[in-house]
């Protein structure tokens, strides 16, 4: 089930994110905080594309469309960023159906793959104390440490496997619709 289908009025839960539709790309590339990479935050285009002023977005759009990523698929994008007017370069994430997306495992692989064109241009900031911002939103260190080594995104992906199936087992006595 989607928003649309539950015939209620969308509400936003943040200026940002005007309309159930932008949630889901959100979903995807909201999650890039505390990188040098930018989510078109602060114009028409926001949560709709990865860029930076380096990446090569017609070689990552083809490189991500190759994987056949389940709801998505990726067109080469350039956007000029709002404070400095230079143009930005990357991929457009266009999501084909929502209901069989996979928000997290499309980040990470999007991340990997610009990790592997573009090796150490992909960083992530580091805060004067505390954890870093990407950490943060991640709730973990892990996912930004294994794509620092270079780790392939199915297997950053498939060491989730257990901690969901726990959880999958844990809420079955709380779920009153199936």
């Amino acid at each position: 089930m989607v928003w649309a289908d539950t015939g209620l009025p969308w509400i936003r839960p943040s200026p940002g994110i005007p309309s159930a539709d932008t949630a889901f790309y959100f979903a995807i590339t909201g999650s890039i905080d505390g990188t040098n990479l930018w989510n078109g935050t602060g114009t028409e285009s926001r949560f709709q594309v990865v860029l930076a002023p380096w990446l090569k977005g017609s070689t990552l759009a083809e490189r991500l469309n190759r994987l056949r990523l389940p709801g998505v698929r990726f067109t080469p994008s350039a956007v000029p960023h709002p404070r400095t007017g230079k143009t930005w370069y990357g991929i457009r994430v266009h999501i084909t159906d929502p209901r069989v997306l996979r928000p997290s495992t499309i980040t990470v692989h999007i991340l990997a793959e610009i990790r592997r064109l573009h090796g150490g241009r992909l960083v992530f900031s580091q805060p004067r104390r505390g954890a870093p911002m990407f950490d943060r939103v991640w709730g973990t260190k892990a996912v930004r440490l294994a794509l620092q080594r270079g780790e392939p995104a199915a297997a950053i992906v498939a060491r989730w496997k257990p901690g969901l199936l726990k959880f999958q087992r844990l809420r079955e006595q709380y779920v009153l619709y199936r």
